[in-house]
C-alpha cells in the first residue's frame, strides 16, 4: 500500500468519526508531521469538506501571525463565531457568558479593593495584584471552559472543531485543550476534533490510554515513485502523472485532488 493510500485512509477515518456519534467510536484526530509535510492542506482540505456537507465546524489555526489567540476567551470566541458562520445563524452560548461577564465582574472588584490596598502599601498591593491574579484566572479559566463545553454540547448537532499549529499557541490554551479537549474525552457523543501539530501531543507510550483519539503521522515526504505507485492503485495511467508532480508535488491533498477525476482511466482500470 501506498503512502498516499494512507492518507486517503485517513479522509475515510475522518468521514467514518464524524459520521458516528456514540460513546465507542473515537471522536479526535490528532495529525502530527515536521513543518510543511501537508497538515495544513489536510486540516482545510477536512474543513471544506464540512462546509460543503452543512456540518457545523469552526477552523482555529494558531499561527504565529495570530497574538490574540494568547487569551483563552478570544479562543472560545473565535470558535464561537466560527461556528455560527459555517452554521449561517446565531449560536447560544449562555452558561460561558455568564462565566465571562462574572470573570469580569471578579477583575473590577480586585480592581477595586487593589486600590484601597495601594494606598497603604505599595508592597502588599504589588504581592495582593499577582496572586489574586494567578487566583483568579485558574479559577475563571476552569469555570469558563466547562461553561464553554456545556453549552458546546448542549446544541445537540454535530460540530467539529479543527485546530492547526496547536505548537504555536500559549500553553495557557495548550494546557486547556490537552486537558479539557483531549484527555478526559468530554466531547462525546456530538463534537468531535481534528488536531494538528509539528510534534506529537502525547508520547507514543500513551497512545494506548487514549482509546478515542486516532493518531496520525504524516509522511515527510512523498516521492515521484510513491505516486507512481498510487496511480498504480488507482488505475491511473502513468502518462497523466508527470505534469501533475511537476506542479503539485509539494502538496499532497492538492496532487490526490488534480488525480482523482483520472481515477480508472488506465488500461488496467477498465
Amino acid at each position: 500500500m501506498s503512502k498516499i493510500v494512507n492518507n486517503v485512509i485517513l479522509f475515510n477515518d475522518f468521514q467514518l468519526m464524524i459520521s458516528k456519534s456514540n460513546s465507542k467510536s473515537i471522536n479526535t484526530i490528532c495529525l502530527y508531521s515536521p513543518k510543511g509535510k501537508g497538515k495544513t492542506t489536510v486540516i482545510n482540505y477536512f474543513h471544506d469538506y464540512c462546509l460543503g456537507n452543512n456540518i457545523t465546524c469552526a477552523l482555529i489555526d494558531f499561527d504565529e501571525s495570530y497574538e490574540s489567540f494568547k487569551t483563552l476567551e478570544y479562543f472560545f470566541d473565535n470558535i464561537i463565531l466560527n461556528l455560527e458562520t459555517s452554521a449561517e445563524t446565531s449560536i447560544q452560548f449562555p452558561n460561558y457568558d455568564k462565566e465571562i461577564e462574572k470573570m469580569y465582574d471578579a477583575q473590577a472588584n480586585s480592581e477595586v479593593v487593589l486600590e484601597k490596598i495601594m494606598m497603604v502599601n505599595t508592597t502588599i498591593g504589588s504581592v495582593f495584584v499577582q496572586q489574586n491574579t494567578e487566583n483568579q484566572k485558574l479559577h475563571f479559566n476552569q469555570k469558563v471552559t466547562q461553561a464553554f463545553l456545556k453549552d458546546l454540547k448542549d446544541l445537540k448537532k454535530k460540530v467539529v472543531i479543527f485546530i492547526d499549529h496547536f505548537e504555536t499557541a500559549s500553553e495557557e490554551i495548550k494546557n486547556i485543550i490537552i486537558k479539557y479537549f483531549l484527555k478526559k474525552d468530554l466531547l462525546k457523543p456530538n463534537i468531535f476534533l481534528v488536531v494538528a501539530t509539528e510534534e506529537n501531543i502525547f508520547p507514543k507510550t500513551q497512545f494506548n490510554k487514549f482509546k478515542h483519539i486516532k493518531f496520525a503521522r504524516l509522511p515527510d515526504e512523498y516521492k515521484y515513485d510513491d505516486w507512481k505507485k498510487y496511480c498504480e492503485e488507482i488505475f491511473v495511467d502513468e502518462t497523466l502523472l508527470q505534469p501533475i508532480f511537476d506542479s503539485y508535488k509539494d502538496d499532497p491533498m492538492c496532487m490526490r485532488i488534480a488525480l482523482k477525476p483520472h481515477e480508472g482511466s488506465s488500461k488496467n482500470g477498465k
